[in-house]
């Protein structure tokens, strides 16, 4: 029973990876211009921007760009960057151990500030558990965007 609600998960979880990827695709695609204008700002030829459409897949039609996105994502092929004309997949693992350092990291202090926070409002009463109750509240409402 178990192993079938891990492997209902794990799909549940391809999926959702599935459809995120395809909708920033088509969310992309659907965006003004596309990366050969900036070819064109470098006054490159149209000659050779056609084949940088042809290469990057810029001239196939949404569902077949979403076929191709997707028949790569089970192998982690997500195809090169336009920006450093690397796969993307490398791009990934290379930032990957500096990012889970970051998280580690962001995880400890927030549980160990909860901690700290928690303990003062235990024992705080009267005006300073109103203060921190408040004070609270009001972090919770801010979006983090805000506080960052």
């Amino acid at each position: 029973m178990r192993v079938l609600r891990v492997i209902r998960r794990i799909a549940a979880a391809l999926l959702f990876v599935a459809l995120v990827s395809t909708a920033a695709l088509v969310l992309a695609r659907r965006a003004p211009g596309d990366y050969t204008d900036t070819l064109r700002a470098q006054r490159l030829g149209e000659d050779a921007i056609a084949r940088e459409r042809t290469r990057l897949y810029l001239d196939r039609s949404l569902p077949d760009l979403a076929r191709i996105w997707l028949s790569g994502l089970p192998r982690l092929d997500m195809r090169m960057s336009y920006r450093y004309a690397r796969p993307v997949t490398s791009l990934v693992a290379e930032r990957l151990p500096r990012t889970i350092v970051l998280v580690g990291l962001a995880l400890l202090l927030s549980i160990a500030g909860g901690i700290v926070w928690g303990t003062l409002q235990a024992r705080a009463s009267g005006v300073a558990s109103r203060i921190l109750s408040g004070v609270a509240g009001l972090l919770l409402a801010v979006p983090s965007l805000v506080l960052l």
